[in-house]
């Protein structure tokens, strides 16, 4: 798990000596899935935390499935696992600079035919989001889309079709300095992180089928997190 670090934003005054600008607290927010939602200041059930334990009766994962069933011809079949997660323990602050984002994801050959098959996670998203809690509307303040391209595969059906393979995918963005943005219920928005990742399913031709499960993983363990770090002024 990675802690709050301590940044200096640096700039030049007019005589080219340094002159510290401020301090910035690097501060993690962790996605966390919910047993029992939030109906205010939003209705949601999945949220990211500062630094926080994992609900004990919720998932800390979303999973979804796709099957890919071929007949005379191999056969490529896609899903998605798509969500978005609003932070929501603050009355307000700012930040600025770089915020990074790391999602962390399973692909998994969850069953194979007779001819093996591939599970491939093809590309992952992060948007994130300032939510306007008097107009419920949201506005964009990044977003990225990065190929992956990862797989695990089998060459039969018993030759280990239910291996996995887990990645953490890092996004960087920059959202600029001045001014920084100001989030919390008394700005009236919320910040919100939202995930896409696409996965696959392949089977060769004339066999049975192939099953790829993908999973999102949000708090497991403090080993397996999606979250993000902002720099707060």
């Amino acid at each position: 798990m990675r802690t709050s670090v301590r940044t200096i934003y640096t700039a030049q005054d007019p005589d080219y000596a340094t002159i510290v600008l401020g301090y910035l607290s690097q501060t993690p927010l962790y996605a966390n899935l919910l047993n029992t939602g939030i109906t205010d200041p939003i209705e949601t059930d999945t949220v990211l935390l500062f630094d926080p334990p994992a609900d004990i009766n919720a998932a800390d994962f979303i999973e979804a499935s796709v099957i890919a069933s071929p007949g005379e011809t191999g056969v490529t079949e896609s899903n998605n696992i798509e969500e978005t997660f609003t932070f929501i323990q603050t009355k307000g602050f700012n930040f600025a600079g770089m915020v990074y984002a790391w999602v962390n994801a399973t692909i998994d050959m969850d069953e194979a035919g007779n001819l093996g098959g591939v599970a491939t996670i093809t590309d992952i998203l992060v948007e994130l989001l300032k939510y306007d809690l008097e107009l419920e509307t949201t506005t964009q303040l990044a977003y990225a889309v990065h190929t992956v391209n990862k797989s695990v595969a089998c060459a039969t059906s018993t030759d280990s079709p239910y291996g996995e393979a887990t990645l953490s995918e890092p996004f960087i963005f920059n959202i600029g300095i001045d001014p920084p943005v100001q989030i919390g219920e008394t700005a009236g928005v919320l910040l919100q992180m939202r995930v896409k990742i696409s996965f696959t399913a392949y089977a060769p031709a004339n066999q049975t089928l192939t099953r790829a499960k993908c999973r999102l993983n949000c708090y497991r363990d403090r080993s397996k997190v999606t979250y993000l770090q902002l720099a707060v002024v």
